[in-house]
């Protein structure tokens, strides 16, 4: 019974145009914050310290 639930709502989902659009987004979404972690917030120009 369970498998029949679950394969009814994966081909419901599939058919259905905002399953794709929120993938789309997460995707982007997940893009850019990979992109922010390793380049770092642009902070402008920061006055370095000189020991």
């Amino acid at each position: 019974m369970w498998y029949e639930i679950f394969k009814f709502e994966i081909q419901y989902r599939l058919k259905r145009p905002d399953t794709y659009v929120f993938f789309l987004f997460l995707f982007l979404f997940s893009i850019v914050g990979v992109d922010f972690i390793f380049q770092g917030p642009e902070l402008g120009v920061m006055k370095k310290i000189r020991q």
